[in-house]
C-alpha cells in the first residue's frame, strides 16, 4: 500500500517539477469531498500543496448568477477543507473567441481572485 493510499487518498495525482527545481509538489484531489486530515497534515509537513480538482458544467458558463455561486461554493469548500488552492479541470469544447470562451476566462479569473483573497499563496 502506498503512502497516499494509507492516508485514504488512493485517487490523487501528484505532480512536481520535472527539472528537479526546489518547489513544492502539488496534489490534485478528486471531487469527493474533504481530504482526510492525516493526509493534509503529512502533505503540508512535506511542503506539498493540496488542491481541489473542480469543474463546472459548460451549460452554466453564460449564466452570471450560476458562475458567481459556483465560485463562492468552490472557494468556500477549499477553505473549509484546508486545501491550498483549486485546479479547474474544464474539458468541454468551446469555440475560440466565443461568448462561452470569454465567460470561461472570466470565471477562472474571478475564481482566482476570490481564492487569492482568502489564501494569497
Amino acid at each position: 500500500m502506498s503512502g497516499a493510499a494509507a492516508l485514504g487518498a488512493e485517487n490523487v495525482e501528484i505532480r512536481s517539477s520535472l527539472d528537479g527545481a526546489a518547489q513544492p509538489a502539488v496534489v490534485d484531489l478528486p471531487e469527493t469531498g474533504a481530504p482526510p486530515a492525516p493526509f493534509l497534515c503529512v502533505a503540508h509537513a512535506n511542503r506539498v500543496r493540496v488542491v481541489n480538482l473542480v469543474n463546472i458544467d459548460a451549460a452554466l458558463l453564460l449564466n452570471a448568477t450560476a458562475t458567481a455561486a459556483w465560485t463562492q461554493l468552490v472557494v468556500a469548500d477549499c477553505v473549509a477543507s484546508f486545501c491550498d488552492g483549486l485546479n479547474v479541470d474544464f474539458e468541454s469544447p468551446v469555440a475560440a473567441n466565443s461568448p462561452a470562451s470569454r465567460a470561461l476566462t472570466q470565471l477562472v479569473q474571478s475564481t482566482c481572485d476570490a481564492m487569492h483573497r482568502v489564501n494569497p499563496l
